[in-house]
């Protein structure tokens, strides 16, 4: 199970079922606008049976969280990482995700351009060079973006820029230097996106986040 935001939920069970619950926390930055953690539902329910990518991963996790070995969290930490990587994996092998990042990733047209949104975010991209990029026609790869990640490029390399910018205020980083590291001219500029996207300057935002 798990929630990719917070969910009010209940789960019950007693001794005589045998069960043995194994809770982990994974934090996104930039939350909510975090375009991976937008992509997925609210809660997702992952039968190990149906996941076979999962097991040598899940049977480690399981066996470090109840035994007292030297170096259990850091090896548990690793894990957990990596069961959320492979989990991922499976979701695009599968296309259990029909729109978002995860459904752009597994689209084979789509997932060049993506790829290189999130490797260079400071590049100017244009419709026309991811188009390229993708090997199609740059109404084609306008209109299928759209309709398959749920918005367009450039909506999509905003929302991942500001979701950068967030990560690196939480780390303490001046915003000028947060500006040319994102793709903006200037700290104005970033602030102008980031407010549009968030409800917030940069300064506000920043605040809320460490109060």
């Amino acid at each position: 199970m798990v929630f990719p935001r917070p969910y009010r939920h209940r789960m019950l069970a007693n001794e005589a079922d045998g069960a043995r619950l194994v809770c982990a926390t994974l934090q996104f930055d930039g939350g909510a606008n975090n375009p991976l953690a937008a992509a997925l539902p609210d809660v997702l329910l992952l039968p190990v049976a149906d996941a076979p990518i999962l097991d040598g991963a899940l049977a480690w996790l399981f066996e470090e969280a109840v035994a007292g070995y030297c170096g259990r969290e850091a090896v548990m930490g690793r894990l957990f990482e990596l069961l959320i990587v492979q989990m991922l994996r499976h979701l695009m092998a599968s296309q259990t995700m029909s729109s978002g990042m995860m459904a752009g990733l597994a689209d084979l047209c789509l997932a060049r351009a993506i790829t290189l949104m999130h490797a260079e975010p400071e590049r100017a991209w244009s419709v026309a060079e991811l188009a390229a990029e993708s090997n199609m026609s740059r109404a084609s790869f306008a209109a299928s973006f759209r309709s398959v990640v749920g918005q367009t490029p450039a909506d999509y390399l905003t929302s991942w820029r500001i979701s950068l910018a967030q990560k690196r205020l939480r780390e303490g980083r001046p915003i000028a230097l947060i500006a040319d590291e994102v793709g903006y001219e200037s700290p104005s500029a970033l602030a102008r996106a980031f407010r549009r996207k968030t409800g917030a300057s940069p300064r506000e935002w920043q605040a809320a986040a460490s109060a």
